[in-house]
């Protein structure tokens, strides 16, 4: 025979059975229901998440395309300066000129390069985050046309 717990316990399991048990025409409503609530539900999220953080995110990306283009654009500046001392040095070489001052220029122009190349690198690297702090220094780096860490 069966013990008191085995009883037990087979008739719960048939109560529970027969208790939770619904018509498939329930089971079918409350189904469709979750469907339209859960179709409805990323809808209202994904506008909010386009609305408020998309927004700022796509601005950052525009201000950093344009602030990339005016690095680029400095980098290529000085570069056609850099040519041109080379040009005046050779020029000068003959004559008795000091280059102490074509070559301080040179490696002014060399040191403001690296720290664009650094600052367009930095571009790259940036999301949206600390973007503003970033974006004052290196318009302060292309408006200041010296090196940082010097006065």
């Amino acid at each position: 025979m069966c013990s008191n717990n085995t009883l037990l316990a087979f008739v719960l399991a048939a109560v529970s059975f027969t208790a939770c048990r619904r018509s498939p025409d329930t089971e079918r409503s409350e189904a469709a229901e979750a469907e339209l609530r859960a179709a409805k539900e990323p809808a209202e999220i994904e506008s909010l998440v386009i609305d408020e953080k998309h927004d700022y995110v796509a601005v950052v990306r525009r201000e950093q395309l344009e602030l990339r283009a005016r690095v680029r654009a400095s980098i290529a500046e000085i570069d056609r300066q850099l040519d041109e001392l080379r040009v005046h040095g050779r020029a000068t070489e003959s004559r008795s000129d000091p280059r102490s001052t074509l070559d301080a220029e040179v490696e002014a122009l060399r040191e403001r390069r690296r720290v664009l190349a650094q600052d367009a690198v930095d571009i790259e690297r940036a999301d949206e985050r600390g973007w503003a702090e970033l974006k004052a220094r290196i318009e302060g780096d292309l408006a200041g046309g010296r090196p940082r860490g010097r006065s």
